[in-house]
């Protein structure tokens, strides 16, 4: 099952800072309508039925062939690599070296069926886009494969962005960000999701709606609360018109920190907007909570969505959200 949510930016009114006086915020009316869809694909639901887990990491010890990525550093010395699929391209991390051989052991274990799954999923996806192919040019044969495809034709996903983000002997997050062909279609799907690994409890989580709170095609049915498991709730009015006052004041801020970058990327992506019906990925950092935004307007250069920078990726410092915290080991941890 796909976790995901829709958060609407709030504009005009900036509220108090968190903690103050709430005062609700003046909504966009309606979200734009464009030819454009996201696919937030959190698979932590499935990953963490040992059945499946079992049936993953057996896939990846059979059909995943790898060849191995340069060794990286997070902040505290935990070294990590890709491990890339020779058929695919699709990549996901491995930890090299940390100072708790068993912790390193169940997150490689956990990945290694992340891998497969992936792998697995981009296969079916390709599989599927060549059929579509062939179905289109069957009725349009004067039609060139380059109006239906945007790539090679051997590989329908593609990872623009795979990294470790943080790495203890308790917690593990990472962020994976792939665009996805569609032939003939009049949207650009992609899977963008960031996961935290939990392992002490050997499960895999995401933003995921809030108890009692309803699933509609990947969003909460209100579109409006979340939580992520252990950590963090924004189940009522307060705490979320706060977080959304939060983002929309980093949003700002980046915006005009980025004025004076060189970085074209930054700079194209600096001047999209970031649409009222917005959907986020969360993952850890050694600087904060991670909240990158997904959907941007103008929608014809969908990449923006597809890399981390600073104007639309937000470090949210864990003391800044002290007050969402659950107690538990996690709380424990990232206030330390």
């Amino acid at each position: 099952m796909r976790m995901a949510f829709s958060l609407m930016l709030l504009v005009g009114t900036a509220l108090g800072a968190f903690g103050g006086s709430v005062q609700k915020p003046v909504w966009a009316s309606d979200a734009p309508s464009f030819p454009h869809y996201t696919v937030i694909q959190n698979e932590e639901s499935l990953i963490n039925r040992p059945a499946n887990r079992k049936a993953w990491a057996d896939y990846h010890a059979k059909h995943v062939r790898v060849r191995l990525g340069q060794e990286q550093r997070l902040p505290n010395g935990v070294s990590w690599r890709l491990l890339i699929d020779e058929r695919t391209g699709i990549a996901m991390p491995r930890i090299t070296w940390m100072p708790d051989k068993k912790s390193m052991g169940i997150a490689n274990r956990m990945l290694d069926a992340l891998h497969g799954r992936a792998v697995q999923a981009a296969r079916a996806e390709t599989k599927s886009s060549r059929e579509s192919v062939r179905e289109i040019m069957k009725g349009e044969p004067r039609l060139e494969l380059s109006d239906l495809i945007r790539r090679p034709f051997d590989r329908s996903v593609v990872q623009a962005d795979i990294a470790l983000t943080y790495a203890t002997a308790n917690l593990v997050s990472l962020v994976d960000l792939a665009d996805v062909m569609a032939p003939g279609a009049n949207y650009y799907p992609r899977s963008l999701r960031g996961l935290i690994l939990d392992l002490r409890k050997d499960l895999v989580f995401a933003a995921e709606p809030c108890p009692g709170g309803k699933e509609y095609n990947g969003m909460t049915a209100d579109g409006i609360n979340f939580q992520l498991d252990g950590f963090l709730q924004f189940c009522d009015e307060a705490s979320l018109y706060a977080f959304h006052d939060f983002i929309y004041d980093k949003s700002k801020r980046a915006l005009t920190a980025a004025g004076n970058s060189e970085d074209p990327f930054i700079q194209k992506c600096r001047r999209r907007y970031l649409v009222t019906d917005q959907r986020f990925v969360f993952f850890l950092t050694f600087g904060g909570l991670a909240v990158h935004a997904t959907e941007y307007l103008p929608t014809a250069d969908i990449d923006c969505a597809l890399k981390r920078s600073p104007v639309g990726t937000f470090i949210i410092p864990y003391r800044d959200l002290e007050a969402f915290m659950k107690p538990g080991p996690w709380r424990d941890e990232l206030l330390r």
